[in-house]
């Protein structure tokens, strides 16, 4: 089995958000393929894990076809930090959170804006707080509450906007990188339970990697870690890796330094005083897919090869071993 990722140049239906959430409306018959169509192809292996990605994917597919017409998905960017990029995604966080207030659903705390002539710093204790506000607001929105479509958006941004800031601090001390999640429209009754013995397959990904995507809101002990969370641990808020989805996580980093920095960091902080880290739910990782059959092995041969030349990603499908496109 393979899967199967489009890139191209120009966009050939629609407008990219480099700091949210995009959608892709997908007819697996006529996908968006021309010449100028960049192509990262991944052979996935014969884990049992990676099985039921399979099928989740390919169920989930086949009922929005048959109920949409197309294969539904969302998709996320997520690029190294520099200054220039965050202090426009500092301004972009202040009027997320002024649009938010405006709807009046609910609202997000004026203190919490952040300060765009000061990109060099993340403001960790604001953007923790506004991630924590984001998984909170996002479980309790309804398809009925008012502006929901419009919400769910701004609250996606939120997560995306947080998820870019918090690494400036990192842009001088980690190697460049490229990482994108894609979700498919879908519901749970496709997805595969974690059994305590799965979380003893996770690994960390290298680049190339096709990944589980972690498929849940919040944020779990790993990236609590990544970002000193310790507010998250005392409150036991950490939110582990639940299920394996359709959903689909496509890294290009090259530190392999995480793991060891991880449980450093839950020694130094005594996380074994709030959490039982004998839990296997709490192992870091994710369940690796598959390899793309390229040789891209870092994110600045992704930027030199693909990013840089197609940008624009347009579509996903898998096919069989033969090439056959998979409905």
């Amino acid at each position: 089995m393979k899967f199967h990722v489009i890139f191209n140049k120009e966009p050939i239906k629609n407008k990219i958000d480099f700091f949210s959430t995009n959608i892709l409306k997908i007819d697996p018959e006529y996908l968006p393929i021309n010449e100028h169509s960049n192509i990262l192809t991944y052979e996935l292996n014969n884990h049992y894990l990676t099985k039921r990605f399979i099928e989740a994917f390919l169920k989930t597919q086949a009922q929005n076809l048959f109920q949409d017409d197309v294969a539904i998905y969302n998709y996320n960017y997520y690029m190294n930090a520099s200054h220039e990029k965050v202090k426009l995604a500092k301004l972009a966080m202040n009027e997320t959170i002024e649009e938010i207030n405006l709807i009046n659903q609910f609202q997000f705390d004026t203190n919490l804006k952040l300060d765009p002539d000061n990109p060099q710093d993340a403001e960790y204790d604001k953007i923790n707080e506004l991630h924590f506000r984001f998984e909170m607001e996002l479980v309790k929105l309804l398809p009925n509450t008012p502006n929901a479509d419009r919400l769910w958006y701004l609250l996606e941004k939120v997560n995306n906007l947080v998820h870019f800031i918090e690494r400036v601090e990192q842009n001088d001390k980690t190697p460049p990188y490229f990482m994108m999640s894609i979700r498919a429209k879908s519901k749970k009754n496709n997805w595969y339970k974690l059994q305590p013995e799965d979380y003893l397959n996770f690994q960390y990904y290298q680049a190339g990697d096709l990944v589980a995507d972690f498929s849940t809101v919040g944020k779990d002990l790993w990236a609590a870690a990544s970002t000193n969370d310790m507010e998250l641990v005392r409150r036991k808020e950490c939110k582990q890796q639940e299920y394996i989805t359709e959903y689909a996580f496509i890294p290009f980093n090259t530190d392999n330094t995480n793991f060891t920095n991880f449980w450093r960091w839950c020694e130094e902080n005594n996380v074994s005083e709030h959490l039982d880290l004998s839990d296997t739910k709490f192992l870091p990782g994710r369940h690796v897919l598959g390899r793309l059959n390229r040789n891209i092995s870092s994110a600045n041969e992704f930027y030199e090869n693909v990013f840089n030349k197609t940008p624009y990603c347009e579509g996903v499908y898998m096919t069989d071993d033969e090439g056959n496109i998979l409905l």
